[in-house]
């Protein structure tokens, strides 16, 4: 059994209606690990620059990474 601790999860509501979120990020080993994560969040009103790209330009309410990195 490997032990980890301080792993972190990204959970994500794709309708906004009912209350069914899904793991679409993880620190910890053995889940589910997409780089591209933030894309993903924004993807309703932020365009990506190019296929390769892994983060979101900076805008207006995209504070995604920042509270992933700095949890409150």
């Amino acid at each position: 059994m490997c032990r980890q601790s301080n792993k972190k999860f990204v959970f994500y509501n794709p309708d906004l209606v009912t209350n069914k979120y899904t793991l679409i990020h993880s620190t910890a080993q053995g889940e589910i690990n997409n780089h591209r994560w933030e894309l993903l969040i924004h993807k309703r009103d932020t365009q990506a620059p190019n296929l390769d790209s892994e983060k979101v330009r900076d805008h207006f309410g995209g504070n995604a990474d920042d509270n992933f990195r700095n949890p409150r």
